[in-house]
This record gives structure tokens, C-alpha cells and sequence, in this order.
């Protein structure tokens, strides 16, 4: 029988793209607030908080969830309306937001592996 890939990255992987994700969702959602783009700021700001709340409880959608499929939807709106108000940086995020949901969707399995608080926190400071 063949056994499927629970993950697309490793620990270490997880939990530099989770570092890096919730970095760079914040940064976008500050440029967004800075520059006076409410609405993106607003639209970015959700992923954000979801990112926060999956290490605070230590939590991961699955690969090809109904959530996962959520997920692309609103990704695809995102960049239909950056696309609307000719914003590159938006529509760049949404569509590696989409790619990686893709991905987890056609492949069934979750993109990192679930990620602490502390194992980030661990990382960065050890």
C-alpha cells in the first residue's frame, strides 16, 4: 500500500516559512495601512490573524479540507481586487497564496507541519 506525505516541508522548513509568512503578512498589512489602503489592509490582516491563531493553538487546515478550498476562494477574490485597483503587491501575495493552496488541494496534503509558539520561539532564540 502506498503511504501518502502527511507534509510538504520538514520541521525546520515549517517553521521558517511559518516565521516568514507572519512576517511578511504583517509587513504587507502595515504598507497597506501606511500608503491608506484600508481594504487590502483589512484583507491581509485576516491571514494574519489565522497564522497567528494556527501556532497559538497549534493547529494546521489539512490538505484539500473544505477550508483549503475556502481558502483559494478568497485568495481568488483578493486578486481580482488587486487586480481592479492595479495593485501588484496584492495580486503577487494572492497568487502565491493561491499556488500554495493549490498545491495542497491537487496533492491532499497540508503544505507545513504544525508549528508552536514555542518551537518558533525556540528557534529564533536558541
Amino acid at each position: 500500500m502506498y503511504k501518502y506525505k502527511k507534509y510538504i516541508l520538514n520541521k525546520e522548513q515549517s517553521i521558517i516559512f511559518e516565521i516568514s509568512e507572519l512576517v511578511v503578512l504583517f509587513l504587507i498589512v502595515i504598507h497597506y495601512l501606511y500608503i491608506d489602503k484600508k481594504i487590502l489592509a483589512l484583507f491581509f490582516t485576516i491571514p494574519f490573524v489565522e497564522h497567528v491563531r494556527q501556532i497559538t493553538i497549534h493547529y494546521r487546515q489539512e490538505g484539500g479540507s473544505f477550508i483549503d478550498y475556502i481558502t483559494v476562494f478568497y485568495f481568488l477574490f483578493g486578486l481580482c481586487y488587486s487586480v481592479s485597483v492595479s495593485n501588484k503587491l496584492g495580486a503577487i501575495a494572492c497568487i502565491i497564496g493561491i499556488v500554495i493552496h493549490v498545491i495542497t488541494i491537487t496533492t491532499k496534503t497540508s503544505f507545513s507541519q504544525l508549528v508552536s509558539y514555542d518551537e518558533i520561539k525556540k528557534y529564533l532564540f536558541t
